[in-house]
């Protein structure tokens, strides 16, 4: 299966719908990018729902180039952004590196995570933050991963443990930091995703969408 192929499948898969021409942006010929970059711009580079809810994707004349590194997406506090490396610009599918914020500029650390992979969890942490309709979130979750297991599988995370991502397609579960006590970010597509959900789980959430 071919990189836009997948890009396009996960999209369909998780926003459960068809894909569109619209859905994707054109890519200038003169952008010399890693070939996984374009073709999710291609497929889904107009796409708020998995772009922009939360952190930023930028557009391919966007991209900023920094100890060279082209920075291709920011984090919602500009605390941390993401690049690939002068060095890869020519490959079909390099490594992410995220440059974090310092005084003089970036410490830049590699993701350990291939475009192909990172990009599609970055997109389930947006829709997770947003690019669902509706949310909660818990802090410091007593037994929560046991709790979300029992309910929903895996289905992905960052390779160092961080993020841990649970669910089906219109309900998604994210868990960070220990996994005695997690901290949990839960989403739903619609209010009856996002009941089913809370049902199954049944946190008392520190914020709801149906507390507004």
């Amino acid at each position: 299966m071919s990189t836009a192929q997948a890009f396009r499948e996960f999209a369909q898969t998780w926003l459960r719908r068809d894909l569109t021409a619209t859905d994707g942006i054109k890519v200038p010929s003169s952008a010399i990018i890693p070939t996984a970059l374009r073709e999710f711009y291609q497929t889904c580079g107009s796409m708020p729902e998995l772009t922009r809810a939360h952190n930023q994707l930028l557009a391919p004349t966007e991209i900023e180039v920094v100890d060279a590194h082209h920075i291709f997406y920011d984090e919602n506090q500009c605390v941390a952004r993401w690049a690939f490396r002068e060095a890869d610009r020519l490959k079909e599918d390099p490594l992410v590196y995220q440059g974090v914020t310092v005084k003089n500029g970036y410490e830049w650390y590699s993701e350990d995570m291939l475009f192909s992979d990172w990009l599609q969890l970055m997109s389930l942490w947006q829709l997770v933050n947003g690019g669902y309709a509706l949310g909660a979130y818990a802090s410091g979750v007593l037994e929560g991963r046991a709790r979300v297991e029992s309910h929903f599988p895996r289905v992905g995370g960052h390779v160092d443990g961080s993020t841990r991502f649970y669910g089906i397609p219109g309900q998604l579960i994210c868990l960070s930091g220990p996994d005695g006590i997690p901290s949990v970010h839960a989403a739903g597509a619609t209010p009856a995703d996002f009941a089913m959900l809370s049902s199954k789980l049944g946190f008392n959430w520190d914020y709801s969408c149906e507390n507004e």
